[in-house]
């Protein structure tokens, strides 16, 4: 039914998930449609309710890995699923998203070089790989441009201004104060932040913030300032360390009053909190002010100074939590960091 009725007629780009609510034992097979279903695309998510499902029916309905998607629960508990549930349902989003992004990059350029004479070399890559999770990428290069995107354990990332998700307003509140550590730090934090503002498409859809704390707090350019990602680029470089004391709380309440106020407009609101020391104020308040308004705030500790319990306050849940034992190291968390903001994307669409 569910394949005849509603997953006939694919919409490109468009996710397909399928949620399964049974509380008793399937009297009939389930495993050659569900398998049916899954080959064409669509991730199936079980829920056994109650006391009477059949677990192993569970397991053969959903989808890979099973510990992610199959789940159950007692009928006054089913509240308490609503959470981990939507995590997965939004990681799961992402990641069709990506691959299908990565499929219709691949095929628009091979399209373009079919009706191209003449003129420099054409490459065409794909991988996939499954190893404790999946890995998929994609890229295309053509007479010297080129674009590339990947997916990693259920994230979207691309190279080249490939996103995912919805309209969003994405902001970094980054520590410059004396926490940092010196120039070479500095650099590194800053090449951070350009990098991540460049795995996503600039646009009307998605918009750009930055604010920067150190014994004070300064708006550096807010959403509606700059419209490419070359002004962008130039505003980051232009960034100086502050020093004095680490006041995440007044850069949080910056960010509130400048960034995120008033109503979202249906877009999605992501803040990246990068660091390096202990706050010399409270985060916990203008956090909690923050994720009133619907911000997803990601906390990412850097170096060996900064307060897990702050970063732990700050955070919209446990997973939002990130961390780089060193200033260097921030380029190994860039996978885990786009992910997280996909996932905050989409998220804010499905509430």
């Amino acid at each position: 039914m569910a394949a005849d009725k509603l997953f006939s007629n694919v919409r490109q780009g468009v996710p397909r998930v399928l949620v399964v609510l049974t509380d008793g034992a399937s009297h009939d097979d389930v495993v050659k449609p569900s398998e049916a279903l899954r080959n064409t695309g669509v991730m199936i998510f079980s829920v056994g309710l109650g006391t009477h499902f059949k677990i192993a029916q569970l397991n053969a309905m959903a989808s890979d890995p099973k510990g992610e998607h199959v789940f159950t629960v007692d009928f006054p508990q089913m509240a308490t699923i609503i959470t981990a549930m939507q995590e997965h349902l939004c990681k799961a989003a992402v990641k069709a998203v990506a691959e299908g992004t990565i499929r219709d990059m691949q095929r628009d350029f091979m399209s373009s070089l079919a009706n191209r004479r003449g003129g420099g070399g054409y490459q065409v890559t794909q991988t996939t790989t499954t190893s404790g999770g999946s890995s998929s990428s994609g890229g295309v290069s053509a007479g010297g441009s080129s674009v590339s995107g990947s997916v990693n354990g259920g994230s979207a990332s691309a190279s080249g201004g490939a996103g995912a998700g919805g309209g969003c307003d994405l902001a970094f509140m980054v520590d410059v104060s004396s926490s940092i550590g010196g120039d070479a730090n500095f650099q590194l934090v800053m090449k951070f932040v350009t990098s991540i503002f460049h795995s996503f498409t600039m646009g009307g859809a998605v918009r750009y913030g930055l604010v920067v704390f150190g014994s004070s707090a300064k708006v550096v350019f807010g959403f509606s300032q700059y419209t490419s990602i070359s002004e962008v680029d130039s505003a980051v470089a232009s960034v100086t360390l502050m020093g004095g004391s680490c006041s995440a709380g007044a850069g949080l309440t910056q960010c509130k009053s400048a960034l995120f106020d008033g109503d979202a407009g249906g877009k999605a609101r992501v803040l990246i909190v990068l660091m390096a020391g202990s706050s010399s104020d409270d985060v916990s308040s203008a956090a909690g002010s923050l994720k009133t308004a619907g911000c997803k705030i990601i906390a990412v500790g850097m170096g060996g100074s900064f307060v897990q319990t702050q970063l732990s306050a700050m955070a919209f849940s446990s997973s939002y939590v990130l961390s780089a034992a060193s200033f260097s190291g921030l380029a190994g968390i860039s996978g885990s960091m786009t992910t997280l903001i996909s996932q905050g994307m989409i998220q804010c669409k499905l509430i």
